[in-house]
């Protein structure tokens, strides 16, 4: 039995919704729909299964219970929905229902606000995120999908709220690692270490042997097949990278993220029109169509909206510079420069502004220099098509060893 992702299903939450086109987006054959009416120390629940198919009910029920009996009346509903699709469980997953993840509600509460919080990856949300799973490993230290949370609210904060590394990124191990410890079946857990030993640590055959565990204990686990992508994407095993990012997605379909990241990965293999249509006509493939003022007007205003990345901000200049905006390409990485000096930026945002100019020997420099830091933007755009220059240049055949990766495979 598939169940689509929260984040998908949440996409139509509140919404007056046709259960055939859900459906079909969602790729299920069956809908749970209810609500959740709370009054003191009482919560009254609906809950209803409908066919995708015709539409017709296939199970209802309504519960009146304590608050206290939440986690009863989840594993209630799961049994009935079980036995209303004829569905058998092993013993694996039908413990998994009697398992509860924590006995406090107010926990409970907090890491699914930080779960939410985190899903839109912005600085304001990511801060956030932090702020409300640490409160619920606060609450109940023997919590493990909370301190998993955490641990990813931590390996994400540095690169959207700017959160310093050398103190997120070993905060970021010791709660995975305390995740673990409680449950070493928590593939969050396992996907959070592996993804910030890649970006962080460089630590290859680590990274890839903690993806690999944690698609083992939780193949139905989106964030960890696209971060496995993401891992692939690194080493330019691009294939196996679409294989992954297709999986992510059919995990968890209206996943924005998702969707994005799988355009991205069509745009790393060069197929452009596949990656347009993939993201509907978005930046990376507007500077590669040389389509220069679309893409120079979509990256200011991603950059107004999503505050300041560093890899966008340096194909901005980039763009600029293929565009023939000598002057504007000229400012611009001028204060990339400002920002590299005051500790606001990584020098892979140069590499990429002085390679859009022609500058291979500045390009190389900084992609030099970007490697010494092991800047955390990188490894997922080393394969990056806006380095194309520098790789037909016979000077990167050194930096292809310092980073311990070969030319572009299939």
């Amino acid at each position: 039995m598939r169940v689509a992702a929260r984040t998908s299903s949440f996409q139509f939450k509140g919404r007056e919704i046709d259960v055939a086109d859900v459906g079909r987006r969602l790729h299920v054959d069956a809908i749970l729909e209810g609500s959740v009416r709370r009054s003191g120390n009482r919560l009254r629940i609906t809950a209803q299964l409908v066919s995708t198919r015709d539409g017709y009910q296939l199970w209802s029920e309504a519960y009146d219970r304590e608050v206290k009996d939440v986690f009863a009346v989840q594993e209630d509903i799961a049994r009935a929905i079980i036995s209303a699709l004829q569905v058998k469980l092993g013993a694996r997953r039908s413990a998994a229902l009697r398992s509860r993840p924590t006995n406090d509600l107010a926990a409970y509460d907090v890491y699914l606000k930080g779960r939410f919080a985190w899903n839109q990856r912005t600085s304001t949300g990511m801060q956030e995120a932090v702020r409300h799973l640490e409160q619920a490993v606060a609450r109940d230290s023997g919590f493990a999908l909370a301190w998993a949370a955490l641990a990813d609210a931590y390996v994400l904060a540095i690169p959207y709220a700017g959160a310093p590394r050398e103190v997120d990124w070993p905060k970021a191990r010791a709660a995975a690692a305390k995740a673990l410890a409680l449950d070493s079946t928590v593939g969050e857990a396992h996907t959070a270490l592996a993804y910030g030993t890649m970006i962080y640590d460089w630590n290859w055959v680590a990274a890839e042997s903690s993806f690999r565990r944690a698609i083992r204990v939780d193949p139905a686990y989106p964030t960890g097949h696209q971060w496995y992508a993401d891992f692939l994407w690194s080493q330019g095993r691009l294939d196996e990278a679409l294989e992954q990012m297709q999986q992510a997605q059919r995990l968890d379909p209206l996943s924005l993220v998702i969707a994005t990241e799988l355009g991205q990965t069509y745009y790393l293999m060069h197929r452009f029109d596949k990656a347009e249509e993939q993201l509907r006509g978005t930046v990376l493939v507007y500077a590669q169509q040389h389509r220069y003022r679309q893409a120079i007007d979509v990256m200011r205003r991603s950059l107004d909206l999503g505050g300041f990345l560093e890899d966008l901000a340096g194909g901005l200049a980039y763009t600029y510079a293929a565009s023939g905006d000598r002057a504007s390409a000229t400012r611009y990485t001028a204060e990339l420069t400002r920002r590299l000096a005051s500790g606001r930026v990584g020098p892979f945002a140069l590499a990429l502004a002085y390679t859009g100019q022609g500058n291979l020997t500045r390009g190389f420099a900084y992609l030099d220099s970007a490697i010494a830091v092991r800047d955390i933007f990188l490894p997922e755009d080393f394969f990056d098509p806006q380095l194309d220059a520098l790789r037909a240049d016979p000077r990167f055949d050194a930096i292809e060893e310092k980073m311990h990766v070969g030319r572009k495979r299939k």
